[in-house]
């Protein structure tokens, strides 16, 4: 979403995996697919006391469709974080992200108008994939840049708030699937996001978000309301809903746990509008992060006490 929230966390290091299947239906043979595994890391502290130094890398991988369209991502990201204001209790931060993104899709089983309409020609098509870099295939590869902004700012004791912006697909941005030498480009994205955190009891905390994406002439816009209530010290129960606003609509809900360090959530989107009628059942996604603390165990000298006392 934006690469300054590399390494935005208090930590060594943080590791996580997002697994989603959705939109299988009876039209398309296959649902789409996204699976992403991550890690990053403040590393160093940077020009000041105060500042600290982010970096990233991600493997994201999308499969959808019986053509077997697949795309992987191999990301790289890097983000200064300066912090400032009293007590240094708010940060700014500027960061960068490199993708390279290789694309394939199989031919197999694959029905066009041509070969419905010719009894099952599909000379088109075949001489299509013929020209491809691989027999039965095509695949290309490209590279996308994405730099974004971020600043987080903790009020007082019980609320704090952040924002981003981020723009994604500029220099090089194309996507080629090797076929003849075409190559389409793709337009740049815009997000922005916001989100805070409101304290609201001894045990409960509310936290509203909102994200704003813009590429072309898309548009998307998502709002999401999570509850908290702390079970024990270090346990919480998050819950909640959130509204998926495209061409068509969706309404994500929400459920998770945090134990220490450690975050599992699951959410379901409920595909309401134009895709009800072609989706057999809503996206459902399953998430974890645990971040690490690298700290040494103390060895405190020994103290001597007079026997007497």
């Amino acid at each position: 979403m934006n690469p300054a929230l590399t390494g935005a966390y208090s930590g060594s290091f943080r590791v996580g995996a997002i697994v989603k299947d959705g939109w299988s239906s009876s039209i398309a043979s296959r649902s789409w697919k996204s699976t992403e595994a991550f890690i990053d890391a403040p590393i160093i502290r940077g020009f000041r006391k105060s500042d600290w130094i982010g970096v990233g890398i991600a493997f994201d991988m999308d499969q959808a469709g019986a053509s077997r369209f697949n795309q992987q991502y191999q990301r790289a990201s890097i983000a200064y974080h300066l912090g400032f204001g009293k007590k240094y209790k708010s940060t700014f931060t500027i960061g960068g992200q490199f993708t390279n993104v290789t694309i394939t899709a199989k031919d197999e089983n694959l029905t066009t108008e041509n070969s419905l309409t010719n009894g099952g020609d599909r000379t088109g098509l075949d001489t299509y994939f013929a020209n491809a870099m691989n027999p039965g295939e095509i695949s290309g590869s490209t590279s996308r840049w994405m730099g974004g902004i971020g600043y987080k700012s903790q009020v007082n004791k019980r609320n704090s708030w952040g924002f981003g912006l981020s723009v994604g697909q500029f220099l090089e941005n194309n996507r080629s699937l090797g076929a003849g030498g075409g190559a389409d480009e793709l337009p740049m994205r815009f997000i922005a996001h916001i989100d805070f955190k409101s304290i609201t009891g001894k045990k409960t905390f509310f936290e509203p978000r909102a994200v704003f994406t813009k590429q072309q002439g898309s548009t998307k816009l998502f709002l999401q309301g999570l509850f908290g209530y702390m079970l024990k010290k270090d346990l919480v129960f998050k819950y909640g809903a959130g509204i998926n606003t495209l061409a068509a609509l969706n309404v994500p809900l929400y459920a998770g746990i945090e134990k220490g360090r450690l975050k599992v959530g699951l959410a379901y989107s409920v595909s309401l509008a134009e895709l009800e009628a072609t989706s057999t059942y809503g996206g459902l996604e399953l998430a974890a992060s645990y971040i690490h603390i690298l700290a040494k165990k103390p060895k405190p000298k020994p103290i001597l006490v007079c026997p007497r006392l």
